[in-house]
């Protein structure tokens, strides 16, 4: 019965959502169940979601080594012929750069990650993007001896070399 009420109260505010108020029916909720395993956690940001009609490729990847320019054009350019927007994450305008990757990776409906020459930023869009639950596609030369980690949860395919 409260149950129902929850998601009542929540479904009356899908044409004017409101985050404040969503947040306390659902921590009602949550102290009404009083099982001391369920918690809310918001993030930091609010959500964004693909647009179907508007593709859009996120490519996690260095941008220093030499090799980048030449791959960045080869995917762009792919992009470019199948009609899908593409974004980087040195390319957006947002000072807050944190943030823009946050909501670029959320909003994107393909994500491309190039573990080669794997760095702190590809690690922490790399975070971002298995915190969001977002299946990718993933490549890396040389990459297996460098991870210790199963990316298998989350990756659609890889490729390496």
């Amino acid at each position: 019965m409260y149950a129902d009420q929850t998601l009542r109260l929540l479904s009356d505010l899908r044409d004017t959502p409101d985050p404040l108020l969503s947040t306390r029916i659902l921590t009602k909720f949550f102290n009404y169940l009083k099982d001391g395993k369920t918690l809310l956690i918001q993030p930091r940001w609010l959500p964004v979601y693909p647009e179907i009609n508007d593709p859009c490729l996120f490519h996690i990847m260095p941008f220093g080594p030499d090799w980048a320019s030449k791959v960045t054009s080869v995917i762009r350019k792919t992009c470019k012929a199948a009609n899908v927007e593409y974004i980087r994450g040195d390319e957006v305008d947002d000072p807050n750069v944190i943030s823009s990757i946050w909501k670029e990776i959320a909003r994107a409906t393909y994500v491309l990650v190039d573990l080669t020459g794997l760095n702190a930023n590809v690690a922490l869009e790399l975070v971002l993007l298995i915190l969001l639950a977002r299946r990718f596609l993933w490549s890396g030369k040389g990459i297996q001896k460098r991870i210790s980690f199963n990316l298998s949860a989350n990756f659609v395919s890889n490729v390496t070399t």
